[in-house]
């Protein structure tokens, strides 16, 4: 079985191998043939040698993906059938240790596909069936690459609360690329209006431009140095950039009693914490989309077209290693999606 598998060696080195796959399957597994494979700025960070989470090489990447079922081991065949349209997690967790119980992002043991384990960048992948999600059998999958770092999105506004939410009469969301733009679509699908959607990059904007968001307006600017404009003007704000002054600056733009949601990495930062016993402030980190998964399904459901358009580039595997190597850096893209077959 021929099984192209996009693997970073190390730093700056990504190569394209035929590594072939073992098709004999556990009880619980699932082989499936991988359509698309979306790239993250995980991903380009592990492609250049920035990533500084636990991370190993080498390393087939893949953590947001989509494909069909093939093959069904003997316990799994209940569940799937052939040529069932999935996608499955990022967290690749135990699920049995204490922090599973509460929330598996947050695994004892946990796993990242496509960081720490091989992910899905293969023509086939072996999957457990636990870590699999089905999506509607459609003419038109692509925008279903999309459901893990949507799930991220809806993972983290949960954990803001349906009274927050709706107490919220202002809103920002710093960053436009592919979770600050799916973080403003599964707000708006909840019912959230006066969404204002900050970033430096043109082709950012545009792109949200492009999705006919009528409770959303997006604006070319950096609102890291427009602080003085809309200080106490937000009551959520979404930081989506991973800018290491956007929290920062978040403190001074939210007012009294608001709530900031941290789904951006950011490395070690110095914050004023006075500001934040003063204002009153709620600060929420949320890592991971184990627990999101279906909903982001139905939203993508409702929204195929608006989230379609959020992928601007789109990478035949064939031409994988020339495009890493040669254009990674020279065009600017909101995602990336490689063609696995």
């Amino acid at each position: 079985m021929n099984n192209l598998s996009l693997v970073i060696e190390t730093k700056q080195q990504l190569k394209c191998i035929n590594k072939p796959i073992d098709d004999h399957l556990l009880p619980d597994e699932v082989l499936i043939k991988v359509h698309y494979v979306a790239l993250c700025g995980s991903d380009i960070k592990l492609y250049k040698g920035q990533y500084t989470a636990p991370h190993r090489y080498p390393i087939i990447l893949g953590h947001e993906w989509i494909g069909e079922v093939v093959a069904t081991g003997t316990s799994a065949e209940s569940k799937w059938c052939e040529k069932d349209i999935v996608t499955g997690d990022c967290s690749i967790y135990c699920g049995s240790c204490e922090q599973c119980k509460k929330n598996k992002n947050l695994c004892e043991r946990v796993q990242k596909r496509g960081i720490t384990i091989d992910g899905a960048g293969s023509q086939y992948v072996k999957v457990s069936s636990k870590y699999l999600y089905k999506c509607p059998k459609t003419a038109v999958t692509l925008p279903y690459v999309l459901t893990e770092p949507l799930a991220v999105a809806v993972e983290g506004i949960k954990k803001i609360g349906s009274q927050k939410l709706s107490e919220a009469k202002e809103v920002l969301i710093l960053g436009a690329g592919g979770i600050g733009a799916l973080s403003a679509i599964a707000l708006i699908d909840q019912g959230v209006s006066n969404i204002t959607i900050s970033d430096v990059e043109e082709v950012n904007i545009r792109t949200i431009q492009s999705m006919g968001l009528t409770n959303a307006t997006p604006i070319h600017a950096d609102m890291t140095k427009n602080v003085s404009e809309y200080v106490n003007h937000f009551d959520l704000i979404i930081e989506a950039s991973g800018n290491e002054n956007a929290i920062v600056s978040s403190l001074h733009l939210l007012r009294p009693g608001g709530t900031l949601l941290c789904l951006g990495h950011q490395n070690s930062i110095h914050i004023d914490f006075g500001m934040v016993i003063k204002k009153s402030l709620n600060i929420i980190g949320s890592i991971g989309g184990t627990g999101g998964f279906q909903e982001a399904i139905r939203i993508i459901e409702r929204n195929e077209k608006c989230i379609t358009k959020l992928i601007t580039r789109m990478v035949p595997i064939d031409s994988v290693q020339h495009f890493f190597s040669k254009e990674l850096d020279l065009q600017k893209n909101v995602k990336i999606v490689i063609e696995m077959n």
